[in-house]
């Protein structure tokens, strides 16, 4: 045991989020397995998500599993509000290209992900946001997700008090030049950013 992973093992997730199945976003749940030594992790996400997580891992999911494997407990939910440890979750419908996605608001902040379209209906969910967390992959348009001009048309339509731009690709430009050319309110999220919202 490394004290990495004894650390880990002294924490508690009282639940895990999936926005969707792309493996980018799901390819390190069996990294949960050193939080599950004590006590299941409960992950929350559309049936059909939890349907390719179970098809992905089938070994964490057996009725005989052997020792040392993640144990996860699925939590199918849909586009309604629900709670996780007393905190109220409120699911956003987006469109990642043609698949129905959801994001997430917890209190005053969002994340918002690989989203390339928000249903109109949904941007009430929106009102009132300190902390926007959202996709801007490129300058240049894309299938299946927003640009950064897009992601920007959104910032200005929602008004939260303060926007983290995330999964960018290669494409979105150095870091420093680009964060010059947003307004004083949004910034390019980094490796161990911190983000608070109460």
């Amino acid at each position: 045991n490394s004290p990495f992973s004894t650390f880990q093992s002294q924490l508690k997730l009282d639940g895990v989020l999936l926005t969707h199945e792309h493996y980018d976003h799901v390819g390190g749940i069996d990294d949960l397995r050193s939080f599950t030594r004590k006590t299941p992790v409960d992950i929350y996400a559309q049936q059909d998500v939890l349907d390719a997580l179970a098809m992905r891992m089938p070994y964490a999911f057996r009725e005989h599993k052997y020792p040392g494997v993640p144990e996860l407990q699925l939590h199918p939910i849909e586009n309604q509000p629900f709670e996780i440890a007393g905190i109220e979750i409120i699911p956003i419908r987006l469109l990642h290209g043609k698949l129905p996605i959801l994001g997430f608001r917890i209190g005053k902040m969002a994340y918002l992900t690989d989203l390339s379209l928000i249903l109109e209906s949904e941007y009430k969910k929106l009102n009132g946001l300190d902390v926007l967390i959202m996709n801007a992959l490129r300058p240049q348009s894309h299938i299946a997700h927003q640009t950064i001009r897009e992601a920007l048309e959104n910032v200005e339509k929602i008004k939260p008090q303060k926007t983290y731009l995330i999964h960018e690709s290669h494409a979105f430009g150095r870091h420093e030049l680009v964060q010059k050319t947003l307004p004083e309110n949004v910034f390019i999220a980094y490796d161990g950013l911190e983000v608070v919202s109460l």
